[in-house]
Order: C-alpha cells, then sequence, then structure tokens
C-alpha cells in the first residue's frame, strides 16, 4: 500500500496525467483571439477605404479639369465701332466690368496672330491707374497697378480702361481676344479687399481690307 500511496502522490505523474483535451482548448483558444483580430482590422479597413475613396456622383472627380465661374468682364472693340478696318493703325479700346467692386490692379493677355496685325502700344485712359506692358510673340500683356497716391475707390463700370494702337499687315480675317491664361500671363482683377477677379473675356474679330 505504501507503494501506491507514493506513485499516486508524485507531481511528474500528474503532470503527464492531465488530458490532452486541455491543450486542445488552449489552441483553440488562441485561434478564436487572432481571428476575432484578424477580422476586427480587416472590418476597420474597408471602412476607411469606403469613406476616402467613395465618389459621389453629384461632385465632380478630383482629376477632372473644372472651369473657375468668372467675375466681371473684358471686351474689345474699334473705337468707331467698325470691324472693317484697312492696313494702316487704328486704335482698339479694351472695356472692363468690375461689378461694383472698386479695383486696384488688373492683368489683361490679349492673344493675337502676328501674321496678319500688330499691337504696337497700350496706354491707360484712367488717370489713377500706371500701366506696364511686354510683348511676345502673337501675346501683348498689360498689367494695370492703382497710383499710391490715389485714394478714391475706381469701379470699372463697362468703361474704356486701356486703349492699344494696332497695326494690320495683310488682308484678311484675324482675331483678338482676352485670354484667361497664356503661359505664365494671366487676365485678372482685384478688388479693394485683395479678391481675384477672372472676368468673361469677349474676342474682337476684324476684317482686313
Amino acid at each position: 500500500m505504501k507503494t501506491a500511496y507514493n506513485e499516486s502522490m508524485d507531481p511528474q505523474s500528474s503532470i503527464k496525467s492531465k488530458p490532452s483535451w486541455y491543450r486542445l482548448v488552449i489552441v483553440f483558444v488562441f485561434i478564436l483571439i487572432a481571428f476575432i483580430l484578424f477580422f476586427l482590422y480587416e472590418n476597420t479597413k474597408n471602412k476607411f477605404q469606403e469613406n476616402n475613396f467613395s465618389v459621389n456622383p453629384t461632385q465632380p472627380l478630383n482629376n477632372q479639369p473644372t472651369t473657375p465661374p468668372t467675375e466681371g468682364l473684358f471686351s474689345l472693340k474699334t473705337i468707331d465701332g467698325n470691324n472693317k478696318v484697312a492696313q494702316k493703325e487704328l486704335q482698339i479700346d479694351l472695356i472692363a466690368s468690375s461689378e461694383t467692386r472698386p479695383i486696384v490692379g488688373y492683368d489683361v493677355v490679349v492673344a493675337y496672330d502676328s501674321d496678319y496685325i500688330d499691337i504696337l502700344s497700350a496706354q491707360s485712359l484712367i488717370s489713377d491707374f500706371n500701366s506696364y506692358t511686354s510683348k511676345k510673340k502673337d501675346q501683348y500683356a498689360v498689367t494695370g497697378a492703382k497710383k499710391l497716391t490715389s485714394s478714391d475707390p475706381i469701379v470699372f463700370d463697362h468703361i474704356s480702361i486701356l486703349r492699344f494702337t494696332v497695326l494690320p499687315k495683310k488682308k484678311g480675317t484675324v482675331s483678338l481676344k482676352v485670354v484667361s491664361q497664356l503661359g505664365a500671363e494671366k487676365s485678372q482683377m482685384v478688388d479693394d479687399k485683395t479678391h481675384i477677379m477672372l472676368p468673361f473675356a469677349e474676342a474682337l474679330t476684324l476684317e482686313i481690307q
């Protein structure tokens, strides 16, 4: 009986006698925890992708070009209103509207076909503004800046602000157009609140005789 009692109290024998199902339960618990963590990770990732990459059909895609809204107006016209012109110098005015906003500066870019016509010069028709010009092939740019000594608000109410002197060179039809952007140059107006306006532009078509 003594020998039997000692064998039953042997701790090593007790460890070895633990059933195999106990180890299986532990392994199953670890597998279950790993599965739950993986499920939570996948669910969180899918929600993140839906929130960040879903497309609203009522809104344009970010990579689709959009046209910015226009404010105000730039247009060109001959001073006598006649679009049939001879091959000699004539003058063309830039008409501007700032929609009641006081303007402190503007940029205008005129594109044209230099084979048919040439812009020789431009001068400001508003004494409160200085004008600065630059010329490249097929384009003429003018920057107007309000003088620091001028304190009166200047609103462009469909008035002539610039006068171009141009020279038709040969017979044909040619267009002069204020373009929104050409290279690094832009057509725009800046009001007294430093708000930038992008005016709608109208082209002038001349018939050179």
